[in-house]
């Protein structure tokens, strides 16, 4: 009353690298050159455990760039269990620095999709102090740390994964987090008075892809993304940016 079906696969190659460098004029008084480029690595599979692993990083500014890495590890020792982890840097001219961690655990509860929690830690830092202390107002970039916990729901049935015809991806993310406003030595500390600095907010995002075949080699698709941020004290520094082609 038993039965054992083995699947013999093959192999399919769908890492991806692609990307740019480039030396720019930096100054022209100098002579000075610019290290600029825009690099993306996807890769997947390539120690055998099915893990997927994507690397970004982008600086087309002089004095901006960002840098993302990811790993993910699925179907952890054949379960249905997963992990995976995000580190974020960006660097905004001269203004602040922005530092994301993220640490998740999946579970693949229903056929196709799975229910996810994860804990996030972000923290931002001003760059320039000079002049902070001739302020008479609070700018509009603040230093903050914020501890998040969330929660995520995933609904999916595609035809093919890694490059759907058909089908729908849809992601729900809700989180709660603890901020604090780290008050800057080098801004006058009395514009401080009447914010407040330890908070309770909360942020909501939604990911939704609609794929709708035309003819052979041609889809439509649909995509919908939305986030939500709620705070008593907002910086310009914390909000969303989202966009963009992909």
């Amino acid at each position: 009353d038993k039965a054992a079906l083995y699947i013999f696969a093959d192999k399919n190659k769908i890492n991806r690298f692609e990307g740019f460098l480039g030396l720019v004029p930096n100054d022209e008084t100098s002579g000075k050159l610019l290290f600029t480029g825009n690099l993306d690595l996807n890769l997947n599979n390539i120690f055998h455990i099915g893990e997927n692993i994507q690397l970004s990083w982008k600086r087309i500014q002089i004095q901006s760039q960002t840098l993302n890495l990811s790993v993910d590890f699925p179907y952890l020792f054949y379960s249905s269990f997963a992990i995976d982890a995000c580190f974020a840097l960006e660097k905004c001219d001269t203004s602040y620095l922005n530092l994301d961690i993220v640490a998740g655990v999946r579970y693949y509860a229903w056929e196709n999709g799975y229910v996810r929690t994860y804990y996030e830690y972000q923290n931002s830092q001003l760059i320039n102090n000079q002049n902070l202390q001739f302020l008479t107002f609070l700018p509009q970039n603040l230093d903050y740390t914020i501890n998040w916990y969330g929660l995520s729901l995933n609904f999916k049935h595609l035809d093919y994964i890694f490059n759907p015809r058909k089908g729908y991806n849809i992601e729900i993310n809700t989180a709660i987090g603890k901020k604090m406003i780290q008050k800057n030595i080098n801004i006058p500390q009395e514009l401080y008075n009447g914010i407040q600095t330890k908070s309770t907010q909360i942020k909501a995002i939604i990911n939704a892809d609609l794929y709708f075949p035309i003819k052979k080699r041609w889809t439509w698709v649909i995509a919908l993304k939305s986030a939500y941020l709620q705070s008593p004290t907002l910086c310009e520094n914390e909000l969303f940016k989202i966009g963009g082609l992909n």
